[in-house]
């Protein structure tokens, strides 16, 4: 029996293996997420088991976060899973639920427009002089909520004046290739002298996982390069490092890290900085003060705070909903008292973990984020609000 891993952060090389024919005598497990439902097709699939569950991106227009959560699919997704069966061949779908939970399942998937964070579509619509972005007619309306969220954000992030029209901040926002809160770390990064890092880490966040490999595998790798500081400055370390061994593939897999993932955030790397060269701002270094570029992550992703309580967990500033580190953060067994993260990721048992978390100074919330967060004294005790 050969089991085999097809998803969409694997390796190239691992991923050709799942299409490869099993060896003479050998039958083939092929373990797929949704990526085998509609984009490719694996010649010989006779039987395929459908768990009735789906990973997908999820908004919380409370928290306002996305969080990739286990969902159940829709009946359309079940019938377009059971076609993958008997693809050239005939063949049987096993569906691990009963026909009454089938039944249950909504018709077909939600549109992406209503379950996902909807800032960078305002700001587009925004750029192309649609000043009633709430009347606009587009074909699924999102949600309400969603769409006061993502007007809220843009408004902290200073891309929207106080009539919800373009600052010249927003403008530049827009003409990059990076959601909102990506381009305000960026063009803050200007401002704190620190562009050419920032430029690697948006780089490297705008991709797959750098880190390749089995996970004992990624710890090693990832310790090679990792500081306390936390995942965004290591990551710039590896984007450093990987220039300074020129952008060698032989260098990056004798670390642990995919060598294509590196090229395209290279050359991602290279096209944001032709945009910063293009706005005229300068692209400088910030050598081995990292502060600075730690500050610039607070400039993009303030609303992404937490602080450490009691328990070990963190306690979200927005929202206030309870999250930990995830075990692949170069901060998992080192958790400082505040930080901030880049995104969620939902575990089993209910539990949500933010992954790249970037450890921070909690005055720098008020200085660089003073539209958000404010400090109140109560009992003579500081509280973050």
């Amino acid at each position: 029996l050969e089991v085999r891993a097809l998803h969409g952060a694997l390796g190239r090389d691992a991923q050709l293996a799942a299409f490869a024919p099993p060896s003479r005598g050998a039958r083939k497990v092929v373990l797929a997420t949704n990526i085998a439902e509609t984009s490719v097709t694996l010649d010989g699939i006779v039987f395929v088991v459908d768990s009735g569950f789906v990973k997908m991106q999820l908004f919380d227009a409370k928290a306002g976060t996305e969080a990739l959560a286990v969902a159940p699919i829709s009946r359309a997704a079940a019938k377009q899973r059971a076609g993958r069966a008997g693809r050239t061949r005939e063949g049987v779908c096993f569906h691990l639920y009963t026909r009454q939970a089938h039944g249950a399942l909504a018709a077909a998937t939600s549109p992406e427009v209503q379950r996902c964070s909807l800032e960078a579509l305002v700001l587009q619509l925004l750029a192309l002089g649609i000043s009633n972005v709430a009347k606009f007619d587009l074909p699924t309306p999102p949600p309400a909520a969603h769409l006061a969220t993502a007007l809220e954000l843009l408004h902290a992030l200073d891309a929207l004046d106080e009539v919800g029209g373009l600052t010249p901040l927003g403008a530049r926002m827009v003409e990059l290739p990076l959601s909102p809160m990506l381009g305000k770390l960026l063009l803050g990064a200007v401002d704190e002298g620190c562009a050419r890092e920032a430029l690697a880490v948006c780089a490297l966040l705008s991709v797959q996982s750098v880190w390749s490999g089995p996970p004992k595998v990624q710890d090693v790798a990832r310790a090679h390069f990792a500081v306390y500081e936390g995942d965004h400055v290591t990551l710039a370390n590896v984007l450093r490092a990987y220039g300074k061994a020129n952008e060698s593939g032989r260098w990056a897999t004798r670390r642990g890290l995919d060598a294509r993932v590196l090229q395209r955030a290279a050359q991602v790397r290279t096209q944001l900085r032709r945009f910063l060269v293009r706005f005229g701002l300068r692209v400088e270094s910030c050598g081995r003060d990292t502060d600075k570029l730690r500050r610039a992550v607070v400039r993009g992703f303030f609303p992404h705070a937490a602080q450490r309580q009691v328990g070990g967990q963190y306690r979200a500033a927005r929202g206030g909903r309870l999250l930990a580190i995830h075990p692949r953060s170069v901060l998992f067994g080192a958790p400082p008292e505040w930080l901030i993260y880049h995104e969620v990721q939902a575990l089993g048992g209910g539990e949500e973990a933010m992954l790249d978390v970037c450890k921070i100074e909690p005055e720098w919330l008020t200085e660089l984020a003073p539209q958000f967060y404010e400090v109140q004294r109560v009992d003579k005790r500081a509280r973050w609000e």
